[in-house]
């Protein structure tokens, strides 16, 4: 799968330069392989249907084609690159390399028959941005972006429900995100799960039970955050702050009134999740409790105010290994090493 990766990122940048018409979004659904003997029948249609220029391939089992982006779109300099990518014995996939998508929405425009809404919202995947699927769940389009004007990937499967695994790869390998199948926890925020729930939906859930926003910061990027007044039904409390990462709730800290009140919360929590022991650091005291995949801290600190504080877990190590394959992929691109393909099915 690390090869196959390489092998279609390499494309991407090889083919950037090229030239090519205006690519017709509305054609993707029509072009999406369910056989391994659809590289060879669908192909030669591909590049009247997106209008996208093929180009050419080492190997017998990867054919890919470069075109603009959509001419409605702000950005001219785009580019998107279409590829079908199978797998002998296994599958076969329909992958588009974008940038700038966060939404399946010119899809939906184009008014086909049989479509239906997916997921928005992965709680095991801060990469997953939208899904679409056609035949009533019979072919599933999967969009997956980490920044707003980053890489963008559009990928088929033909599954009705969970991931397909060469699916995954291609989020690990891409976007350096390994996903985590159903993560849960018995915490809840304003009502709502952290790891379930959007991080917007969790701002806008303590803004209905009476907070108001104080400060916001970088809404439409990769790192929202907001600072609230305290909700309803949460005594002791001053102020909370909610940091997201993506779309997903990567930290709520909860600022307390006094140390009585953070006292009372450690009993709460402690009732709740199992007794804590405490810690000392640097004149500080701490208390770390766990639900599921979430991870619960106080903290006590001469002459300032006690916190608690949620953690996302999930969202928090999906941040480490974007941050760890960003470093890698700067350290691939700093000593470039041409790989030719060699097709599995050759020896």
């Amino acid at each position: 799968m690390k090869r196959q990766v390489l092998g279609l990122l390499a494309i991407a940048v090889s083919l950037a330069a090229s030239p090519a018409s205006a690519m017709n979004w509305c054609a993707l659904p029509s072009i999406i392989p369910e056989r391994e003997a659809d590289l060879e029948r669908m192909a030669p249609a591909v590049a009247a249907m997106t209008g996208c220029e093929r180009q050419a391939s080492d190997s017998a089992h990867r054919v890919a084609w470069h075109c603009a982006d959509d001419p409605a779109t702000a950005d001219a300099n785009e580019t998107v690159h279409v590829i079908f990518d199978r797998q002998p014995g296994e599958g076969i996939h329909l992958l588009v390399l974008a940038s700038g998508l966060t939404d399946l929405d010119m899809l939906r425009s184009c008014g086909e028959r049989g479509m239906q809404d997916g997921e928005r919202f992965s709680a095991g995947n801060v990469a997953f941005r939208d899904s679409v699927s056609f035949d009533y769940g019979g072919r599933r389009l999967t969009l997956a972006a980490i920044e707003p004007d980053g890489l963008s990937t559009i990928v088929s499967d033909l599954r009705t429900f969970g991931d397909d695994d060469f699916v995954k790869g291609l989020w690990q390998g891409i976007h350096g995100v390994t996903t985590e199948a159903y993560p849960s926890t018995s915490v809840k925020l304003a009502g709502l799960s952290p790891i379930a729930s959007d991080v917007f939906a969790i701002a806008n859930a303590f803004i209905e039970r009476g907070s108001a926003v104080q400060a916001s910061e970088g809404l439409d990027t990769v790192f929202p955050g907001w600072t609230l007044s305290p909700p309803v039904g949460l005594g002791g409390v001053t102020e909370v702050r909610l940091s997201g990462f993506v779309r997903h709730l990567l930290q709520a800290e909860y600022v307390l009134a006094s140390t009585a009140d953070y006292e009372r919360f450690i009993g709460l929590l402690d009732a709740e999740y199992g007794r804590s022991e405490r810690t000392s650091a640097d004149g500080c005291t701490y208390r770390w409790w766990e639900s599921g995949r979430v991870s619960i801290s106080g903290q006590h600190c001469p002459d300032q105010p006690d916190t608690l504080s949620f953690f996302n877990d999930v969202a928090g190590d999906q941040l480490q290994q974007v941050a760890a394959s960003l470093e890698a992929e700067a350290a691939r691109s700093a000593s470039p090493e041409a790989t030719p393909a060699i097709d599995a099915d050759m020896f």
